[in-house]
């Protein structure tokens, strides 16, 4: 056996551990910026959050796969069409302003938070001003109003994420 061909064979093998070992390190630290959160998994279910600064992860064990901006935004709402009691037809626009406040919640109570809220909001727009502008409140938007502020009693969040 040729002694140079063992230290060539030596030599790579040292070289691809030492490349595996580096990715492992670089992929366990994550640097999470200011004003976001970011929910780790432990092989598929929900193990913590990462907050802004330094933090160390398991390779291979535990991911990232959401990154929540704590930072608040506006949103355009798509415009709805009302009629008054004297039968004028109005244009209704408006912006939302969203914030994420929990982020377990906002990862995994809901498939895309940032639909259900605007979706809400449109539905509460919708039966306030129908109630402002016809007089009445059709009964299928009394039992929304009323399921939701009951949602609100028990402590679910109902208007923020």
């Amino acid at each position: 056996m040729n002694f140079a061909h063992v230290m060539d064979f030596t030599t790579i093998f040292a070289l691809v551990i030492t490349l595996v070992a580096a990715i492992t390190v670089f992929k366990g630290i994550r640097i999470a910026p200011q004003q976001s959160v970011w929910i780790v998994e432990k092989l598929g279910k929900y193990d913590r959050k990462l907050e802004p600064g330094l933090n160390i992860i398991i390779p291979y064990i535990e991911s990232v796969p959401y990154q929540h901006s704590l930072k608040e935004y506006a949103m355009e709402v798509q415009e709805q069409t009302a009629i008054t009691r004297d039968n004028v037809t109005l244009l209704l626009d408006g912006i939302i302003y969203l914030k994420v406040t929990d982020p377990v919640h906002a990862s995994y109570g809901v498939t895309n938070p940032v639909f259900a809220v605007t979706q809400l909001a449109l539905g509460n727009r919708q039966a306030h001003h129908g109630r402002d502008l016809r007089g009445t409140r059709p009964p299928e938007c009394q039992y929304r109003h009323r399921h939701q502020r009951r949602g609100a009693e028990l402590g679910h969040p109902v208007h923020a994420l």
